[in-house]
């Protein structure tokens, strides 16, 4: 198997053959991982993607991050590194943690509602000794204050959980997956910043709602804070740019 791996020159393509042999005979779903400089705690159930590419790249669509950043300062919309940012739907942290490890912020605020996957990102903030730089909110983030939703688990993908809006069938019957019960604040409860020009509001289903149930990515925000949840939300306004 190693003689083999040696002929392949891509590193990344060798650790992800070597991540797909590794995991059918791990004793538990957990698997500890360090490339470069950050560590991280891995769950091998997630088949679509998140995991094998943290294994394999060290990160996950991170590079969608730094290039949204880099767009916002090649047209004047922002002018340096945040010192906040905030994560919507931050999952086990691959964006967060990178980006306050890397010194692309200052500090972070990860919210993510689902509670195993909060294990994970607690435990993988508290590896990268970043506990007193990232603030952690076991919630999803929606229209009200203490509200209660329903979350439709995906048993196979770890970043696909949905929040149940009506009783109809979903596309991809998310409707028959197995449901828990999730705790749902405003962005504004969860990251108070001091000026209403420092953030933009993301309060409400209109945005909100995207960020919750496709776990997309976005960047929007001036002055200090950046909200990152939805990346669909920076495909549609990069025609603007």
């Amino acid at each position: 198997m190693s003689h083999g791996l040696s002929r392949i020159r891509n590193k990344h393509v060798r650790a992800s053959i070597l991540y797909d042999a590794m995991i059918s005979s791990l004793p538990t779903p957990f698997m500890y991982t360090k490339f470069g400089e950050e560590h991280f705690v891995i769950d091998t159930r997630d088949k679509a993607g998140m995991s094998k590419q943290i294994f394999a790249e060290g990160s996950y669509d991170f590079g969608d991050f730094t290039r949204t950043l880099e767009l916002l300062q090649q047209h004047k919309l922002y002018p340096g590194p945040p010192t906040l940012l905030i994560d919507v739907g931050a999952n086990i942290g691959p964006i967060c943690i990178i980006a306050v490890a890397r010194g692309y912020s200052k500090r972070a605020v990860a919210i993510e509602p689902e509670p195993h996957n909060c294990r994970l990102l607690r435990a993988n903030i508290a590896l990268n000794g970043l506990n007193e730089t990232i603030t952690v909110h076991e919630s999803a983030c929606g229209m009200f204050d203490n509200e209660t939703l329903d979350l439709e688990l995906s048993e196979d993908n770890l970043g696909d959980h949905r929040i149940r809006l009506n009783s109809r069938p979903g596309l991809d019957n998310e409707h028959e997956r197995r449901k828990i019960q999730i705790k749902s604040n405003t962005l504004d409860a969860l990251c108070p910043v001091e000026s209403a020009e420092k953030h933009v509001d993301l309060d409400g289903y209109a945005g909100i709602r995207r960020i919750c149930t496709c776990r997309r990515k976005t960047m929007a925000g001036s002055g200090d804070a950046i909200g990152y949840g939805v990346r669909s939300l920076f495909d549609e306004t990069r025609q603007f740019l």
